[in-house]
């Protein structure tokens, strides 16, 4: 095998997209990893990452089959780390990185023997308030510990902070070589292959590349960094035409005709999704990592939710137009005001809620948007007093309906037809 062929099947495995293990082949893709106990997590870990190395590296290609075993095997890696306090957007990368990261640290300090480490057998006697709680690798702060509340409750798993810190401790001991002891298996160059190499649509360009765009810079290749530049730089573009035509398209066919009003939608529709395509692509085939990849999915996906916003707010308005255009109602009368009105009022309704909703997803507590959003109403408020006083106003002249269009009334000394 190649070396482009060898480090597209292992970027493919080591995304941890991955399945099951060479070694088992009766592995069911929906078994999860035993955590039961330190020694059965940290084994599952060590096991599940080096049947999963084996079998890339000893396949050409990855047929249905071994793709089925290496996302198995990606699914039972992760499950070994306890990775809730990670925003649900960034968790399997994240999580992706600190498990090549604690791979190699494995592959360089020595572990105690296995019977050393608590497992089952040390808690067959042991009442529940008796159990181990945690357990740190020897001379290190990686630990394991029981899980106290919350839907894997009981499992030991890797510690947040170990999951967070994984980068730290390999950076620590990245010099050392690595062990050479048998029955170890070690994953020799996981993690710069993880860092530095393509994904498949790219092994081509990037591969006909001089050496010096393989250079690391701040983190990233520096193929990452330009890969990076491009992808945002299209991203953008896409946008900006899909809303300017839309715009346009809109406001030729608001008063043509209300399917075709309807259709213009289809153009912001594309922009909302062109953040999420950026974000996958850069974090799939350019692979950057670290605080580049937080970065990148924070403001793709903030952008998406930003989208999905105007998106919501036109879906409303061409609701209202909808039900005005109804032979029964006059577009300039009272009825068609308060129809626009309530619509609109419902659209930022359900804005607001996908915004809550999208921001806790994005990892911001509600408390906090609450509050913002409450000292923003509040500045709002106190800004545009004239137009809220109109506003409110205008309300009650639609509700109590002192008078209809095509009416002449007097006010004090102004006299006129109700337009």
């Amino acid at each position: 095998m190649t070396r482009v062929a060898w480090c597209r099947a292992a970027i493919g495995a080591w995304l941890l997209i991955a399945g099951n293990g060479y070694a088992d082949q009766t592995l069911h893709p929906l078994e999860p990893a035993d955590t039961s106990s330190p020694r059965a997590t940290l084994r599952s870990f060590l096991e599940a990452c080096n049947e999963a190395y084996e079998l890339v590296r000893l396949q050409t290609t990855l047929d249905t089959e071994a793709n089925i075993r290496l996302r198995a095997l990606g699914n039972r890696i992760r499950s070994c780390l306890n990775a809730e306090h990670i925003p649900a957007y960034l968790r399997e990368d994240l999580s992706n990185e600190s498990a090549v990261c604690l791979k190699e640290v494995f592959d360089r300090i020595e572990l105690p023997p296995w019977d050393e480490i608590p497992g089952d057998d040390s808690a067959e006697d042991c009442e529940p308030e008796e159990l181990v709680e945690r357990w740190r690798v020897p001379h290190t702060e990686i630990t394991i510990a029981r899980v106290a509340e919350g839907a894997r409750k009981g499992e030991y798993l890797f510690t947040p902070d170990t999951v967070d810190r994984a980068q730290q401790f390999y950076w620590q001991v990245r010099r050392l070589p690595y062990r050479a002891e048998a029955g170890y298996k070690t994953t020799p160059g996981l993690y710069e292959i993880y860092l530095s190499e393509p994904g498949w649509m790219l092994v081509p360009v990037v591969a006909a590349l001089p050496n010096w765009a393989r250079r690391r810079v701040y983190g990233q290749a520096v193929w990452q960094w330009a890969g990076l530049a491009v992808a945002v730089f299209v991203g953008l573009l896409l946008m900006a035409l899909a809303y300017g035509v839309g715009r346009s398209t809109a406001s030729s066919m608001r008063h043509v005709s209300v399917v075709r009003y309807f259709a213009s939608l289809v153009f912001p529709l594309m922009a909302m999704f062109v953040p999420l395509l950026i974000v996958a692509f850069v974090s799939k085939q350019v692979r950057v990592s670290g605080n580049v990849l937080v970065a990148v999915k924070l403001a793709g996906n903030l952008v998406f939710l930003l989208a999905s916003l105007v998106l919501i707010v036109g879906v409303a308005n061409r609701l209202a137009e909808a039900i005005i255009a109804s032979p029964t109602i006059h577009p300039r009368g009272l009825d068609a005001q308060l129809i626009r009105i309530t619509l609109r009022l419902l659209g930022l309704v359900a804005a607001t809620v996908v915004f809550l909703e999208g921001g806790q997803y994005l990892g911001i507590p509600l408390t906090t948007l609450l509050a913002g959003a409450g000292v923003g109403g509040l500045a709002v408020a106190l800004a545009a007093q004239d137009a809220l006083r109109n506003f409110f106003g205008s309300m009650m002249i639609i509700l109590d309906r002192p008078f209809r269009v095509g009416e002449r009334i007097v006010v004090k000394r102004y006299d006129g037809v109700v337009e």
